[in-house]
């Protein structure tokens, strides 16, 4: 390009100097600028030409990188696209897993908490006496089944039946402690549960030739002191230090045929104050 354009100036200077060789100095100096204009506008014909052909490869050059870039633009996307779904789908597939973990830990938990209430329940009767003392909640829970079987022993007696029972107890044992006392409610009760003897407080207490206080008429004369009360009461609520008795004698005031029919037909089991106790 530039051996063309050195050599096209050349036969532009070369025509014009033919053309202006006979000029007066004035004209020639005319023709010079003429020229000179001619060759500037020609360069500027030429260059125009250039920024056109570069301009159009710019414009393709550009339009080609932007192709390209739109191409990559295109790739990055679908690689973004690829991965997000790839990392969406780590994700749901950890958190299955996370869930899965969690149900199989919450059964095996379950599993665990069930097999030890089994084997707690399975156990515990075989547990040695010293080791299920020391269980929370032994001691009370053992009061509360005492207090219970003892509620369920307590007799239930009709209020004639109470207050026969009130009387034959002062009438027979007003002179003795309260030990005394429980015991003679004792035998009354003993009697009311044994086969040999009436069913109820009252016929037990007033069954023929049993009581001397019922055959001398004083079990209508005494008055029940606080005393009596409690031991009654602490006899019917299972206090029983009776050893099973059934019968029961003041040796020094009871006649000597009495005494007699005690000793040979009755098992003795006790003393306690002035009454003895036979079985």
């Amino acid at each position: 390009m530039k051996d063309l354009w050195n050599s096209f100036l050349q036969t532009v200077i070369q025509i014009v100097s033919d053309l202006y060789a006979g000029l007066s100095k004035a004209m020639h100096r005319n023709a010079v600028l003429m020229t000179a204009g001619i060759s500037v506008v020609t360069m500027l014909t030429f260059a125009a030409g250039d920024l056109h052909v570069g301009g159009h490869n710019a414009m393709v050059a550009f339009a080609e990188t932007q192709e390209h870039r739109t191409e990559a633009e295109t790739e990055l996307e679908e690689a973004d696209s690829t991965e997000l779904a790839t990392d969406k789908e780590n994700v749901e597939n950890e958190f299955t897993e996370n869930e899965d973990k969690t149900e199989t830990a919450a059964l095996t938990d379950n599993g665990a908490e069930e097999t030890a209430a089994k084997t707690h329940t399975t156990t515990f009767a075989d547990m040695p006496e010293e080791e299920k003392m020391e269980l929370p909640g032994y001691e009370e829970a053992t009061e509360a089944v005492v207090e219970t079987e003892e509620a369920e022993e307590a007799m239930v007696l009709s209020e004639s039946d109470y207050n026969t029972l009130l009387r034959i107890v002062q009438a027979e044992s007003g002179g003795c402690d309260i030990t005394g006392k429980i015991l003679v409610a004792n035998v009354i009760l003993n009697r009311v549960d044994s086969n040999e003897f009436p069913d109820s407080i009252h016929g037990v207490v007033y069954q023929k030739s049993q009581f001397s206080p019922v055959i001398d008429g004083s079990i209508n004369r005494c008055k029940v002191s606080d005393e009596t009360r409690e031991a009654v009461d602490r006899a019917l609520n299972g206090e029983d230090p009776s050893e099973g008795a059934l019968y029961f004698m003041n040796r020094s005031k009871s006649a000597p045929k009495n005494v007699r029919w005690f000793d040979t037909k009755l098992s003795f089991l006790f003393k306690h104050g002035e009454h003895e106790f036979f079985k």
